[in-house]
Order: structure tokens, then C-alpha cells, then sequence
């Protein structure tokens, strides 16, 4: 009897905490480092966007260039999710900001203030980040 009172204690923990880890998270919104290549000098604004489209590729997010220094990039999870975000860049910097999400528990905070969304938001546009600094530090 206490074994499995012990079991039902455990099983009811992981559950808790897997539905936790689900649970809706304030949007962040990238403000991407000073830009620099590997040899320390500042690169061309064609580099940077190479940078950034080659970034993108690196997971599958497709880029429409909507001005010069802008692109849209689009996340589509399994035909599920789909996510975008603003790449606003320069030769000295870049940043992600949310633009629009599908099925990601997109909601405002209790508030009514903060935009709260699934964690995975954060992770995905987090990877993007990193996957546009690896190309940048190959300049």
C-alpha cells in the first residue's frame, strides 16, 4: 500500500510538472549583439543579410524580404504551429520581434499588459538568433 502511494505521489508530480513546462510565457523580443566578424571587423550589409538567410536555412524558416534591412520569417511546426517574426538589420545589429503566431496559446497576461505565448515561441526565435550569430561569426 505504501508503494503505491508512492507511485501515485510520483506520477502525480511528472504530470504537474509536465504541465507546467506548458504553460504560457511573456514574448521576447531579441535584441541581437553588436555585429562582428570572426576577424573583428564590421561586415557589408550584404553580409549580414547573407548572414541572416543563411541562418534561417539552418532550421527551415522561410524569409520574405518586406524592405530593405527587413525580413519576415516564418516557423511552420509539423503543418501546427506557425510562427513569425520581424528580422530588422544593419551592419551593427539585428533583432526579432514578434509578429503573429498560429496555435501557440497566444493570449494577454491577466493584466491585459503582457503578450504571453507557448515557451516553444522563445526557444524557436532563440535558435534563429544563435543560428544568425554562428553565420555572422563565419564572416
Amino acid at each position: 500500500m505504501k508503494i503505491l502511494r508512492l507511485f501515485l505521489f510520483a506520477v502525480m508530480a511528472l504530470v504537474s510538472v509536465s504541465a507546467f513546462a506548458r504553460m504560457s510565457v511573456p514574448i521576447v523580443n531579441l535584441e541581437g549583439p553588436v555585429i562582428l566578424s570572426a576577424a573583428g571587423k564590421a561586415p557589408t550589409i550584404e553580409q549580414v543579410r547573407e548572414a541572416i538567410v543563411q541562418g534561417a536555412a539552418v532550421h527551415e524558416w522561410g524569409l520574405q524580404e518586406t524592405a530593405p534591412g527587413v525580413f519576415l520569417a516564418t516557423l511552420n511546426v509539423r503543418d501546427k504551429h506557425t510562427i513569425v517574426t520581424e528580422i530588422r538589420y544593419s551592419v551593427e545589429k539585428y533583432s526579432l520581434t514578434f509578429v503573429q503566431s498560429k496555435n501557440m496559446n497566444q493570449k494577454l497576461d491577466k493584466d491585459g499588459k503582457t503578450m504571453l505565448i507557448h515557451p516553444n515561441y522563445n526557444k524557436w526565435t532563440q535558435t534563429l538568433s544563435d543560428d544568425i550569430r554562428t553565420a555572422l561569426m563565419r564572416l
